[in-house]
């Protein structure tokens, strides 16, 4: 019993001299990476300027709506695959031919420029032999059916 007590003591003492040189230990190790995380932010380079490139129809403001990577914000890769996913998934863009670059900003950051490539839009359709049913009832049909062409539509061959 009494080497129970024994170590019982030599535990708390041990408990009680450790933990205030653990806490310390926490505090500076906590300061430390403080310190290398400020290091690192300001080693990053930042967006200089957010450009789309190649719209005719849609405005700038309407497209950087989707785009989350803002002129001011830390330079991510990964962000920017997601912004020009986000573009994409509109379908109003060919999904070959749209892309986003990036250029050394004249302030040591990063411009980042959105090329995107408009799908046409069908301007008319015409229907050839259509003779026993109105051009209506078949426009009707292809909303109905979900045709996905219709008059000022964006045209998207993969779906044609």
């Amino acid at each position: 019993m009494q080497n129970l007590r024994a170590f019982g003591f030599i535990l708390l003492s041990f408990i009680f001299l450790v933990a205030p040189a653990s806490a310390k230990s926490d505090e500076i190790a906590k300061d430390i990476q403080d310190t290398l995380k400020a290091e690192t932010v300001t080693q990053q380079q930042l967006v200089e300027t957010v450009d789309i490139q190649g719209n005719r129809r849609l405005k700038d403001e309407d497209l950087l709506y989707y785009i989350k990577t803002r002129q001011g914000d830390v330079f991510n890769q990964a962000q920017l695959e997601r912004d020009l996913q986000e573009l994409l998934s509109l379908n109003f863009f060919d999904k070959v031919e749209t892309r986003v670059s990036t250029s050394p900003g004249v302030r040591g950051g990063v411009d980042v420029i959105f090329e995107v490539k408009e799908l046409p839009i069908i301007r008319d359709l015409q229907f050839e032999g259509l003779k026993a049913v109105p051009e209506s009832d078949v426009l009707k049909a292809f909303r109905e059916q979900r045709v996905g062409i219709s008059k000022e539509s964006v045209y998207n061959p993969v779906n044609a």
